[in-house]
């Protein structure tokens, strides 16, 4: 989600936020590797997509 603010530029508010929500609802159904493609349709580089996923499978119990 792009949004413009006053002077016209483009910022993506509320991105981040959105991508963990989405990563960790996913993260309870898909594995480790299974999530790091699915992120691939919103996640273009590799090392962000990396990020998003350790990040939310590392505060899991049961990562698989």
């Amino acid at each position: 989600m792009v949004q413009t603010v006053k002077d016209g530029r483009c910022k993506p508010f509320l991105h981040r936020s959105a991508m963990n929500y989405y990563a960790a609802y996913m993260a309870k159904e898909l594995s480790f590797v299974d999530l790091f493609k699915d992120l691939e349709k919103y996640v273009d580089d590799p090392q962000s997509r990396w990020k998003y996923v350790l990040r939310v499978k590392r505060g899991l119990t049961d990562s698989s």
